[in-house]
């Protein structure tokens, strides 16, 4: 319950305004033939709460989606059901996880956000 007041007050806050860039550092695919390989990270994410929208980027642009964002526990949930991604990250933003699915193959992204 605590962590919800202080979620609420972090959407009413200035700040809150503001987005949130999480930076990749550690990236793998993993399938059920090949199990989970290491990829270069490549892409960054851009996290809007106050619009609920979630943006991919890389070198060519960000493509953004309508999101939504749940506070859960120290972490606030991000789901993106229309491209089959959910996301964490702590309430300090000091860590971040998105995990993306393509068929039957898993996309795990580690990182953390400013």
């Amino acid at each position: 319950m605590r962590f919800v007041m202080i979620f609420c007050a972090l959407l009413a806050s200035p700040a809150a305004a503001e987005t949130m860039t999480c930076r990749i550092t550690a990236k793998h695919s993993c399938d059920p033939a090949g199990g989970c390989k290491k990829l270069q990270p490549g892409v960054w994410n851009v996290l809007d709460v106050a619009r609920q929208t979630y943006a991919r980027c890389d070198a060519r642009g960000c493509d953004t989606y309508d999101a939504s964002f749940s506070p859960s526990g120290a972490f606030i949930v991000i789901d993106v059901p229309s491209r089959g991604m959910v996301a964490k990250v702590a309430a300090d933003k000091s860590s971040f996880l998105e995990v993306a699915t393509l068929g039957m193959t898993a996309l795990n992204s580690f990182g953390s956000c400013e």
